[in-house]
């Protein structure tokens, strides 16, 4: 028998070729498998254009692209998209590897399995497949660099993915492949990730997609008005705004106005946003839910019962009865897990509008009324003594040392970010029967906002410490009825300061106190100096001096004498009216009462100014205020000042001391979130040609502005 020997020279790609002697063999090579794996992208993409860029640019390098962000808010739909417009453009010409990694289901995808199916894509015959998750990857990575080598670089899009550890089997190691990863998490723990996170649309953007569903719809026309309410109430989640899609393709004869009606009870909105088996916004969000430790959805359940669009970490912990640290670090859990975000300013988080309804679902339902009762309680102890705290801090402003002018901008801070909060904390505390804590909250954050110059929810607040006071804590109803006729006065709502405040002169005169009915006396007199009763007024203020005088309260009687050169200017008696603030600023400097020396020399200076046409004086009176109220921290009064001495300068034709006037107005005020100010600033730029204000140090201006005005004449 002849015996036969094959040998071939080099490397041989295709089909296997037998035969006894052959000199030359040519194979065809199998084509290049060109993988085809990706699902169809939505025809409704709109918007994100920022990020594509963002992301067309992240392709050229190397490291897993993590698109994460909160249920419902379309990362699959993003993450779609480019990969169907990278294929369109040519950047992946060995094809697409995707999977569902189902991170989120309570079976997820094991990677054992998805290696599987991607070896197969990728060309590996079943029975080749190798046996143990190790050797898996190995055959993974190298059929990958082979296929790359063939056909081209792939694009892997692994799609929600709820940990690191579902991603790390599945990369491809160095090369050209690209891989981008959605996740309801942000997976800092991937290494070399380069993050992508997604927010709700914007408004433009949301009505966009609403439109996107069916373009031929005359009802997305005729109702624009009710198309902008629909977007807001799905809080701009892509999720729902597809759901509000399909029921109004559903049913074409629904106007959209009657879909607004529908989503505006909060009680049913999540029971609205559903369509079919399929989509259903809470149960997207039920999903994360579920992955959450036991610790965590108790603090996301209690998160729902804290006041005003942000909640503090402190907050947070009072809620669950836990130190702040602890909370924290379940505030950052819930963050990653994208049922929470960090808001604009560092210690507060905010919910999405649905996510804290969500949540307020899971707590009527899991939380006793006892838990509930309890958190509530907690809170509400804590808001009482930091307000406290605050009010105490910011009234010590004899105390200049420089730690206590950082607590005390640290507590300004705190009262700003919290404030329309505190409104909803008094609400809160009326609700579950705490009527004291509601009545002397509200006292206190009076104080805050009528220093603020926050007319109007000085005003809310103060009616709703009335009603829980009414009845039940008479002092303190009178003390709100007198600051009320206060804050009334800038509101133009002087009529009713008379009834609050003859109210509370009855209330004072049942309960004896003699200094308050010359408090009440003096409220009288400056709501009669506002009517124009300028006899009755004056008669009023004589009565609370004399009471004053006689409990030898120095501060009370400055505040009246002030008070009566106020009602005195108003007549016409311009000597009178100096002679009583000098008497008033005598007074302050005996007291060492800095704010109220601060506000006396501002009207000396308004004296000035306006009635006497002395601007030199106005000038050296409003300066001497100024560094008052910056040493105090009094950033309103001094941003006001500033916005005075502007006024003068333009009076005298002083523009460049005018501009640097201005700019200092204008940045305490944007600081601060001065609004009214800010307005009355940028009529007075348009008006005058003040804007365009070059960036300067700020302490370089406040000496031009200083020597400037040296050279103001009268």
């Amino acid at each position: 028998m002849t015996s036969t020997h094959n040998e071939v020279s080099g490397t041989v790609v295709g089909n296997v070729v037998q035969a006894g002697h052959i000199g030359q063999v040519t194979v065809n090579a199998a084509p290049p498998l060109t993988m085809s794996g990706l699902p169809a992208g939505t025809t409704r993409f709109v918007g994100r254009v920022r990020l594509l860029t963002e992301i067309a640019t992240l392709l050229d390098d190397e490291g897993p692209i993590v698109m994460s962000g909160a249920p419902g808010v379309g990362k699959t739909a993003l993450a779609l998209h480019v990969a169907h417009a990278a294929i369109r453009h040519g950047r992946f010409p060995g094809g697409v590897l995707f999977a569902d990694l189902r991170g989120y289901h309570p079976a997820p995808t094991d990677p054992t399995e998805t290696l599987t199916t991607f070896v197969q894509s990728l060309g590996l015959p079943h029975d080749q497949i190798p046996v143990g998750h190790g050797a898996l990857e190995t055959a993974y990575r190298s059929l990958l660099a082979r296929h790359g080598a063939d056909a081209g670089s792939v694009l892997v899009v692994l799609d929600n993915a709820s940990s690191a550890a579902q991603i790390r089997p599945l990369l491809p190691g160095s090369g050209s492949h690209r891989v981008v990863v959605t996740s309801r998490h942000r997976l800092a723990d991937l290494d070399g990730l380069r993050p992508v996170h997604l927010d709700v649309l914007d408004v433009d953007e949301a009505v966009s997609l609403l439109a996107a569903g069916e373009s031929r719809d005359d009802r997305l026309r005729r109702e624009p008005a009710a198309m902008r309410e629909v977007a807001a109430l799905c809080g701009h989640l892509p999720l729902a705004l597809r759901i509000v899609t399909a029921l109004l393709l559903d049913d074409p004869g629904r106007p959209v106005s009657e879909v607004a009606r529908a989503l505006r009870d909060e009680r049913h909105r999540l029971a609205e946003l559903e369509y079919g088996d399929d989509l259903a916004v809470r149960a997207a969000f039920d999903l994360s839910y579920a992955r959450l430790s036991v610790a965590e959805r108790r603090m996301f359940r209690l998160l729902s019962r804290a006041p005003g669009q942000r909640v503090s970490d402190w907050t947070a912990g009072a809620l669950a009865g836990i130190q702040t640290h602890d909370a924290t670090r379940l505030l950052a859990a819930l963050c990653r897990a994208s049922m929470l975000h960090r808001s604009d300013i560092r210690g507060w988080y905010q919910f999405h509008d649905l996510i804290r309804l969500y949540a307020t679902e899971k707590s009527a339902q899991e939380d006793s009324p006892e838990e509930v009762d309890d958190a509530i309680e907690r809170m509400l102890v804590e808001y009482y003594a930091i307000v406290e705290k605050c009010l105490d801090m910011l009234s010590s402003r004899h105390d200049n040392s420089a730690d206590n002018v950082e607590h005390r901008n640290t507590f300004s801070t705190w009262l700003a970010i919290e404030r329309t909060a505190l409104i909803e904390v008094v609400d809160i505390a009326q609700r579950y029967g705490s009527h004291l804590f509601a009545a002397q909250l509200a006292s206190n954050v009076s104080h805050h906002l009528r220093d603020t110059r926050r007319w109007a929810e000085a005003a809310t607040i103060v009616e709703m410490g009335i009603r829980s006071a009414h009845q039940r804590y008479p002092e303190y109803e009178a003390t709100l009825r007198c600051d009320l006729a206060g804050t009334l006065v800038f509101l133009g709502r002087e009529q009713e300061c008379l009834g609050h405040l003859t109210r509370a002169a009855d209330i004072a005169a049942t309960l004896g106190n003699r200094r308050f009915e010359g408090v009440i006396m003096r409220e009288l007199g400056a709501a009669h100096s506002h009517l124009g009763n300028i006899a009755t007024s004056l008669k009023h203020y004589r009565a609370a001096l004399q009471i004053a005088v006689d409990a030898s309260d120095v501060l009370q009687q400055g505040n009246i004498q002030i008070s009566i050169g106020v009602a005195l200017e108003k007549a016409g008696n311009i000597d009178g009216a100096l002679d009583q603030f000098n008497r008033g600023l005598l007074l302050f400097r005996q007291a060492d009462a800095r704010s109220s020396i601060a506000s006396t020399e501002r009207l000396i200076a308004g004296v000035y100014f306006n009635r006497l046409n002395r601007h030199d004086l106005a000038c050296d009176h409003y300066l001497e205020a100024q560094k008052i109220c910056r040493d105090i921290g009094d950033h309103h009064s001094e941003a006001e000042i500033w916005h005075e001495l502007c006024r003068i300068c333009i009076r005298d034709g002083n523009l460049e001391v005018a501009i640097t006037a201005w700019r200092s107005a204008m940045l305490l005020a944007n600081r601060i979130d001065y609004g009214d100010l800010i307005k009355d600033l940028e009529l007075m730029s348009t008006e005058f040609g003040l804007a365009e204000i070059a960036a300067g140090d700020p302490s370089a201006s406040l000496s031009a502005f200083h020597r400037g005005f040296w050279l103001v004449g009268p």
